[in-house]
């Protein structure tokens, strides 16, 4: 007896690897789909290995008779977050997600310990004061530059951590809940469709 039974997925599509991470802009409220996301920017350089998920798995708790049988089961939903570490611990990087703050030459002073021919060009970054947590939109980007994995409003949480001798800042990042009026914007989404590694847009 054959069965007449379809395919579930008749296109498979892998979201495969990792290269980058994008932040945006902290949402203004207004959004309603992407095109209100702006002010994309690259992350720059992730440490390899350093990407995981981190989001907790649904769980099922059943409620038993004195029979031990099943009776009912509530269920509750997990969470969707992501960890990696960026391997630039710039000013930009450490101002963004450490909530850090620029100390530029001419607010250095004059240390003593600090040679005369080098006091002209001596700057700092400080960190520390504020709680180094931001809420913005951030995308993972997979191996091939042609989807990404987008949380809409993000918590990030950062701290600089070591890896291999090395600094580098780490972020922890939080899929939220998203109000009812941003209609096509969910808190996880992935989005298709873009340029692939190398190709570019070709005009008719």
């Amino acid at each position: 007896m054959a069965l007449a039974i379809t395919q579930l997925d008749d296109s498979a599509s892998f979201f495969k690897g990792y290269s980058t991470g994008i932040i945006f802009a902290a949402l203004a409220g207004n959004e309603t789909n992407l095109g209100g996301l702006s002010s994309p920017k690259w992350v720059g350089s992730i440490f390899q290995g350093s990407t995981s998920w981190t989001g907790e798995a649904p769980t099922m708790t059943p409620h038993r008779n004195e029979d031990g049988n099943s009776v009912y089961t509530f269920a509750s939903g997990g969470s969707s977050s992501l960890q990696l570490d960026i391997m630039s611990t710039s000013n930009t990087i450490i101002t963004t997600f450490l909530m850090g703050t620029a100390i530029a030459n001419a607010d250095v002073g004059k240390p003593g310990w600090i040679d005369d021919t080098a006091s002209g060009t001596v700057t700092a970054v400080g960190w520390g004061d504020q709680l180094p947590v931001i809420e913005r939109p951030f995308a993972l980007v997979n191996d091939l530059d042609n989807q990404i994995l987008l949380f809409p409003k993000a918590l990030i949480a950062a701290a600089i951590v070591n890896n291999d001798r090395a600094l580098h800042v780490r972020l922890n990042i939080n899929a939220q809940e998203l109000p009812a009026s941003m209609t096509h914007l969910k808190p996880v989404m992935i989005v298709r469709g873009l340029l692939e590694l190398g190709e570019a847009a070709t005009g008719g």
